[in-house]
């Protein structure tokens, strides 16, 4: 793993980019050693090979508003809680269908 960026104390702390063995990558704010703020994650090899998550961050999970853009062209935005889709949001399909509605902790 490598990480670029601004250090606290010996913590990533502020702006950075962390990128995993696997091809993952994250660049955006840490605090204390974790993605904290405002980021983009990018998918490297694996099952989410592609996909973006681009937005608010707590402690290392997506929390508050963001846009996560599938490798298929589906795309979710809105907000999220403890790392799952939760409150209002819209789901885009890359045939153009779109459902705009209220999701629980992942579920519409």
């Amino acid at each position: 793993d490598v990480y670029t960026g601004n250090w606290n104390n010996g913590e990533r702390t502020g702006n950075g980019t962390y990128i995993w063995e696997n091809g993952n990558v994250y660049e955006g704010e840490f605090v204390n050693g974790t993605e904290t703020g405002n980021g983009r994650f990018i998918y490297g090899n694996g099952e989410w090979n592609g996909d973006i998550y681009k937005g608010e961050y707590v402690n290392g999970q997506r929390e508050g508003f963001g846009k996560y853009n599938y490798s298929n062209g589906n795309s979710y935005v809105g907000t999220w809680k403890n790392n799952v889709e939760n409150g209002n949001r819209t789901y885009n399909w890359e045939n153009g269908d779109v459902y705009t509605g209220n999701w629980d902790k992942g579920d519409r």
